[in-house]
């Protein structure tokens, strides 16, 4: 998941409890009051103070990496990998936190790994393909002035996507050959991995441009666009995608038909476009520097604005239709989708939660800073 960066805005977290590995708990104004009311009938406030005293998650382990962790965690097989500014990607215990191995690329990793029968794939500028189990390498991509930053792997083909200066591209690539089967040249860099929509990728560009791209040929199924610049990829539902976009300081959340590409609706918004939106619960959760929206999912109708103590950072889905809230103080939340309530806090040892959240069953991995953290929601 993208963030964005930005020092605290004036709060500073309490010192940490007694039992450290508890977390820490955050006090009681987290999202605070505004209680106006929105132009399109919607509340805004927040109902944060009701939270109860000791309601905080539980650190289970931490993982230190070299550098900076710049995208969320893959999870699979009880295992995670991750990349990091260094070029070393890692396998951890997702049980233990304990690091199984460490493999050193040949520069950066720029977006989350897939694993694809014992077979990791990493975004690295190139790309590279490596045994999950041994750690060697298979094949490594490298072409000149392409920078791969995001891929998938669909029906064993690579679909990788990213910057070829002076434009963007998305293309599929043979795992074994290394052979290209399709590429599809686009006037601005590629923004997070291509997302799964049936038989199709959904593609999102800095420039606002959508595409819906048949992974067996390269088709282009249809083309949209949105107004102004985007900076996170696309959120698929069922059936829309939904897209956040800013045009000077004005921001729009738009829902395209995700058979057609023709738009649903749209509502304009306040603030900077930054994060992807999620679903919870037929309501569409959208983050905003400090502002959490939340929207009615078939209408667009504004619901609820939430403003948090410091810019948001990170925005992902929890149990009993949460929505998990990171900020640049490194404070993480969640919130009650329905009624804007703060269920339970946490807070993080490195000052900002950038790259997102990962949950599995009962544990969030948390990426901050150079750290890798799995808690646990209280009871």
């Amino acid at each position: 998941m993208a963030g964005i960066s930005g020092g605290p805005r004036g709060r500073h977290p309490l010192p940490d409890p007694p039992d450290t590995h508890r977390g820490v708990q955050l006090g009681e104004s987290g999202f605070v009051d505004r209680l106006d009311s929105s132009r399109d009938g919607g509340v805004t406030g927040s109902l944060g103070e009701r939270i109860g005293a000791g309601a905080y998650a539980t650190r289970l382990w931490s993982f230190q990496t070299a550098r900076w962790l710049p995208n969320v965690p893959l999870y699979q097989d009880v295992m995670l990998y991750l990349g990091d500014d260094a070029g070393f990607i890692y396998a951890v215990d997702a049980a233990t936190g304990h690091g199984r191995r460490s493999i050193s690329t040949a520069d950066r990793i720029t977006g989350t790994p897939s694993v694809v029968d014992h077979v990791l794939f990493a975004p690295n500028n190139d790309f590279v393909s490596l045994d999950s189990d041994r750690g060697t390498l298979l094949v490594q991509v490298q072409s000149d002035r392409q920078q791969v930053s995001v891929l998938a792997v669909v029906n064993g083909m690579v679909i990788a996507a990213g910057l070829r200066i002076p434009t963007g591209f998305v293309q599929a690539i043979d795992p074994v050959t290394a052979v290209e089967q399709w590429r599809i040249d686009l006037p601005g860099m590629v923004i997070g991995p291509p997302q799964l929509a049936g038989d199709r990728r959904v593609v999102a560009t800095a420039a606002g441009e959508i595409l819906a791209i048949a992974t067996a040929t390269g088709q282009v199924a249809w083309r949209a666009s949105v107004p102004g610049a985007m900076q996170s990829p696309s959120t698929v539902g069922e059936e829309a995608v939904f897209l956040t976009s800013s045009q000077g300081a004005d921001g729009f959340v738009t829902a395209l038909d995700r058979a057609t590409g023709t738009e649903r609706w749209q509502s304009p918004w306040a603030g900077r476009a930054l994060l992807s939106p999620v679903l919870v619960a037929q309501r569409l959760v959208a983050a905003s520097d400090a502002i959490v929206s939340v929207f009615d999912a078939q209408t667009g109708r504004a619901i609820r604005n939430q403003d948090g103590p410091d810019a948001i950072t990170a925005l992902g889905t929890g149990q009993n239709d949460a929505v998990l809230v990171g900020d640049s103080s490194g404070s993480l939340a969640a919130l009650s989708s329905t009624e804007g309530t703060v269920q339970w806090r946490w807070h993080s040892s490195q000052f900002l939660l950038i790259a997102g959240l990962s949950i599995t069953g009962e544990a969030i991995y948390v990426v901050s800073g150079s750290q890798l953290v799995a808690i646990a929601p209280p009871r």
